[in-house]
């Protein structure tokens, strides 16, 4: 007969984020991050007198004889997961009294622990009221209230609190994410429409009907829309609505299916209160693809109807409004925005190829050319083909874009991003704000708009922008870099390198992220992690400019003048000369091999792009120490610190 006794204890949850979406992925993979995770998770439990319980997936459980005990492994636990590991978690921690048996734990104190665990924010500790209790008079542990929250079959709400771990601060990643989270009554998450057609291939289509609705919504003035990209995350995902609500921060959830053969067509949708678990309606729509605009506004409309939102007149224009009136041209449309997101060489092609399918069937279109205008941008813009005929070609397509329609949203952007190329990044920033005035969601307006303050030497305003932008868009990898670069062009060098770890800790295979995040670490003196990442790109994607530049810095950064010299070469000066964001760095890279002409001729490139980085500039030791006499430096801090101050935000 087992063994059974009842006990206070600690009780600690913790989950690997996307786990699910790993593993359809790349079992392999996910199989080796489970393996990873019991390595760094066990020791710690165990030096911390817990007792692994078990594991649940990809959770684990355990109990400890105290609550110090656990939190001090949850933030450890969290340490080394930011440090050294691909995968991140969420940790929740609950005290109360449970039942042991057979090496095994139950009760109301275990779900507890598990509720609270699912709504912690990615790479987060949440901790309930009777751990805070016992730890808020502990020095070495800082928390901070979020809210008090209603738990699946607990009967009294709980109050929650996080942990602040030793990498985040008051502006860390994820608390920035809480901070930014003020409830919104008038919020809406669109769930991915679920493909129910016996052919797998027209997944596209209820990816495209999902970010076809969220465009809609994203226009009302009076909604809080949550980003595509955000939501695409929970594509094929087993979680509650309300455990997506609390992630995302959203009151309402629209979620759906579709279902094509041939030219029929079958919709159903449901809009639910997260919060009351309340279906606020529920309706099935069945017509010809044909029919595909219509039955998209019928359901925009009836989210308006059920919130009890009052449209202006440009409002209900845009919804009745079918930019795409050919249903194949449409399909093509869908295919493109989808491999243009992707962002690789091919997808790019991809979606040059699509869109210009498209309007061979439509004829000249407004959204057709915004796509195309976008890929060819994007294909400079990333280093991945510098032909600046690729700009030329993004230009005239923006141009034909707005001229078809001067409020479309895709051709104001790329019209903005190409400002900013030029080095107009004033002129960009009034684009993009004239963009959020038409279109307050929209994620690529706010993005480009903190780039253009950070650069202008007014970090100071692009904070406001971002803090809604993770409103917006929270699950989104590339966030992590941009709350990173606010920081560093704050000129708060030393406080931003936490966050460029945890955005390479995000997107450990993207070279654009490698290479900003090696440079913060040059900055901090952390060599061996920037040399470690310089390899990688010089070994792993040796035709990028990226690792060209990795050649002429490692060689620099170790004191090898005769190397760095040697590496620069004229096809490195030539990318290096033509993208925006590299002539500082290659200025960067001459001052540590003391040639101070050069340095201070790649710094005055910069100035061409439109670059005032002062508040950054100012705490640059390397330049400083060097540059500190050379008149042309004295002359190139003035010019940025006057742009600086004139511009106007």
């Amino acid at each position: 007969m087992s063994e059974q006794h009842r006990q206070l204890a600690a009780i600690m949850f913790t989950d690997i984020v996307g786990y699910t979406t790993l593993m359809g992925n790349d079992e392999e993979n996910a199989f080796e991050i489970l393996r990873k995770n019991r390595q760094l998770q066990k020791p710690l439990i165990e030096h911390y007198n817990g007792k692994w319980i078990k594991e649940l997936g990809d959770g684990v459980l355990a109990s400890f004889p105290t609550v110090t005990d656990a939190v001090q492994c949850a933030m450890q636990i969290q340490k080394g997961c930011n440090q050294n590991h691909s995968f991140k978690l969420r940790i929740g921690i609950h005290l109360g009294e449970v039942i042991f048996e057979d090496e095994d734990v139950f009760g109301d104190g275990v779900n507890i622990a598990s509720r609270i665990q699912a709504m912690a924010p990615i790479g987060g500790i949440w901790i309930s009221e009777s751990v805070y209790n016992n730890v808020s008079n502990k020095k070495d542990i800082n928390t901070k209230f979020v809210r008090e929250e209603i738990l699946k079959h607990v009967k009294e709400p709980v109050k929650i609190y996080e942990v602040i771990t030793s990498l985040q601060g008051p502006n860390a990643f994820s608390t920035i994410q809480n901070e930014s989270k003020r409830t919104i009554e008038k919020s809406i998450a669109v769930l991915p429409f679920v493909n129910m057609s016996s052919d797998s291939e027209q997944e596209f289509f209820s990816d495209g009907l999902t970010e076809e609705i969220i465009t809609d919504l994203s226009h009302l003035e009076k909604l809080l829309v949550i980003s595509r990209s955000s939501m695409m995350t929970f594509k094929g995902t087993n979680k509650k609505i309300k455990e997506i609500a609390i992630e995302v921060n959203a009151r309402y959830i629209l979620e759906g299916s579709v279902r094509k053969a041939g030219n029929n067509l079958r919709i159903t949708a449901q809009l639910i209160d997260a919060y009351t678990d309340v279906h606020m309606w529920a309706e099935r729509y069945s017509g010809l693809i044909d029919d595909v605009f219509d039955i998209q506004e019928k359901v925009s409309r009836s989210i308006v109807d059920a919130l009890n939102l009052k449209l202006t007149t440009d409002e209900d224009l845009r919804l009745s409004k079918h930019p795409i009136q050919n249903t194949k041209a449409y399909e093509y449309y869908v295919l493109a925005r989808q491999a243009m997101w992707k962002r690789t060489e091919q997808s790019l092609e991809d979606a040059i190829t699509f869109a210009q399918r498209g309007l061979d069937l439509e004829g000249d279109n407004a959204l057709l050319y915004a796509i195309m205008g976008s890929a060819y941008l994007f294909f400079y813009e990333f280093a991945i083909r510098l032909d600046p005929s690729y700009l030329v070609k993004a230009d005239h397509c923006a141009s034909k874009s707005l001229a078809l329609d001067a409020d479309c949203s895709q051709g104001s952007f790329v019209l903005g991003a190409l400002e900013y190329k030029k080095g107009n990044l004033q002129q960009a920033s009034y684009i993009f704000k004239q963009m959020l005035h038409l279109d307050q969601n929209n994620v690529d307006a706010m993005t480009w708009l903190v780039v253009s303050y950070n650069f202008s030497g007014r970090p100071d305003a692009a904070r406001p922008v971002l803090e809604k932008l993770l409103q917006i868009d929270p699950l989104t990898n590339i966030y992590a870099g941009l709350i990173a670069s606010v920081e560093l062009y704050s000129g708060k060098i030393k406080e931003s390198l936490p966050y460029h770890k945890k955005w390479l800790q995000v997107e450990p295979e993207t070279p654009f992220s490698r290479f900003m995040c090696l440079l913060n670490f040059a900055l901090n003196n952390e060599l061996e992690e920037c040399i470690k990442n310089l390899d990688l790109l010089i070994n792993e994607t040796p035709s990028l400019l990226f690792a060209k530049f990795a050649l002429f810095f490692k060689s620099a950064l170790q004191g090898d003048k005769e190397a760095a010299l040697k590496y620069a070469t004229e096809q490195l000066k030539q990318g290096a000369g033509s993208l925006d964001y590299f002539p500082i760095n290659m200025a960067w890279g001459y001052a540590l091999i003391d040639e101070k002409d050069e340095a201070v001729n790649w710094l005055n490139k910069s100035l061409d792009f439109g670059y005032a980085p002062f508040p950054l500039m100012q705490n640059f030791a390397v330049f400083h120490k060097v540059l500190k006499d050379h008149p042309g430096f004295q002359e190139y801090m003035s010019v940025i610190k006057k742009r600086s101050e004139e511009f106007i935000v």
